[in-house]
């Protein structure tokens, strides 16, 4: 009984990708994709951060407006 091991399957399935030029456009397609999704990835993150630092001013507004009120009704 004759076993192949794992490398050598790996290397028979990428020469058989390269002998095939749809495998070869489909493995490009995959690389650009995944550089693709990690720039988005990292952006989708910088975004959460601005929404965060949105949220914290936002909550300061919320804050001020109450002392506001506060302040208003000991002055009168």
């Amino acid at each position: 009984m004759k076993t192949e091991s794992n490398t050598q399957k790996v290397a028979l399935n990428r020469n058989q990708r390269r002998t095939n030029p749809v495998a070869a456009e489909l493995e490009a397609h995959e690389r650009e994709c995944a550089i693709r999704n990690e720039n988005i990835e990292k952006r989708l993150d910088a975004g959460q951060a601005r929404f965060s630092r949105l949220e914290n001013m936002i909550w300061g507004v919320y804050g001020l407006l109450i002392a506001a009120q506060i302040i208003g009704e000991v002055i009168n």
